[in-house]
């Protein structure tokens, strides 16, 4: 799960792809200065506030030239639940916000907030085919399948998103996909804590989709109950180790951990012969799971959205530009549409109950 350290993005299709997306609606006027909001995790980091100021003067100039002379303020806000707020009211015209707080964001205010960029990532090699990346879950998982992947990641690919997977050892994968997902009620699987998106709060999901439940494994579950018992195993490299060494019988992890030759390097020094990839198997995907994102309001004109967009795009690829960027985690952005982030709603709902939307 690298972040992207550098490649060529092609600015000029942001243009494309929001104009297209273009409301016919009469919009107001553009307003005469933009709030940017994000929550810091220490609001008085002085290289944070001074990278802040950096970055404020980087967009201004970038609006400038694609004839936009807006003055720009950031607010530092106590957590992204105010900044979804401020955007709602119009306080705020521009939020970085987790995919989480999006998804919460456009249930919230379905008519109010839309996504322009997400953060990037080095893309999986099953993720690209010819230099297009591919999204389709079941494509990808082929490709992860495929003799000859070594879950190598592209520095010159971006993606926004990445997948979670689901490993069995090889020689059970023909009785999962003989019996789907329902193959692990009864059977233990690796998990990691229940603060882990892809080892513990994804697989949770997936499993509810299909009528499942987890229990700990130390509490025997009742495969015709539909439960599916899990063990706690810290660190995705050591779950994947528990399943070759037949301690579990699959495990919940992300696109590609098997990857991490630091994790594993004991074992392989104790079994030199044996390669985890051959010896473990990919039987379902996740739908993509997103980073940071970067979300307007729609009441600005179709023009303002793409000046944002295309701002903060060059600004991430630029030396000096990522470094004050840096205070987000974020080295590079993509482009992104609103429809991508559909399992993101259904994810939040399901964790969020208790709000009807």
């Amino acid at each position: 799960m690298k972040k992207v350290a550098g490649f060529i993005v092609l600015l000029c299709t942001a243009f494309c792809l929001i104009g297209c997306r273009a409301a016919a609606t009469t919009l107001p006027p553009d307003p005469e200065a933009l709030v940017f909001a994000f929550a810091p995790e220490d609001p008085d980091d002085a290289t944070m506030l001074a990278n802040v100021t950096l970055l404020k003067v980087m967009i201004e100039q970038r609006l400038m030239m694609t004839g936009y002379p807006i003055e720009v303020s950031f607010a530092l806000s106590t957590d992204e639940t105010t900044i979804v707020a401020g955007m709602g009211t119009g306080d705020i015209h521009v939020g970085i916000l987790s995919a989480e707080s999006y998804a919460f964001a456009t249930l919230a205010h379905p008519a109010a907030i839309d996504v322009v960029l997400a953060s990037a990532y080095e893309a999986n090699e099953a993720q690209v085919d010819d230099m297009r990346v591919v999204t389709d879950p079941d494509a990808v998982m082929a490709a992860v399948n495929a003799s000859g992947y070594l879950g190598l990641t592209r520095s010159d690919i971006a993606v926004g998103a990445i997948h979670m997977m689901l490993l069995v050892r090889t020689g059970d994968d023909d009785a999962y996909r003989s019996e789907g997902i329902a193959w692990l009620a009864g059977k233990n699987v690796a998990l990691q804590s229940s603060t882990s998106r892809y080892g513990f709060i994804e697989p949770q999901f997936m499993l509810y989709q299909n009528n499942l439940s987890l229990v700990p494994f130390t509490q025997t579950p009742q495969a015709a109950a539909g439960e599916v018992g899990y063990t706690t195993i810290t660190g995705h490299a050591n779950a994947i180790i528990a399943l070759m060494n037949g301690t579990v019988d699959a495990c919940f992890t992300y696109l590609d951990a098997r990857e991490e030759d630091a994790g594993f390097s004991v074992w392989q020094a104790a079994h030199p012969t044996l390669d985890r990839f051959a010896e473990t198997r990919a039987v379902a995907l996740s739908t993509g799971i997103y980073g940071t994102t970067v979300a307007v309001r729609k009441n600005l004109s179709v023009g303002l959205r793409n000046a944002i967009r295309q701002a903060l795009l060059a600004i991430s690829y630029d030396p000096e530009g990522a470094a004050a960027l840096a205070f987000l985690s974020d080295r590079g952005y993509v482009v992104v549409h609103d429809e991508a982030f559909d399992g993101e709603r259904e994810l939040y709902r399901f964790r969020h109950p208790e709000r009807d939307f």
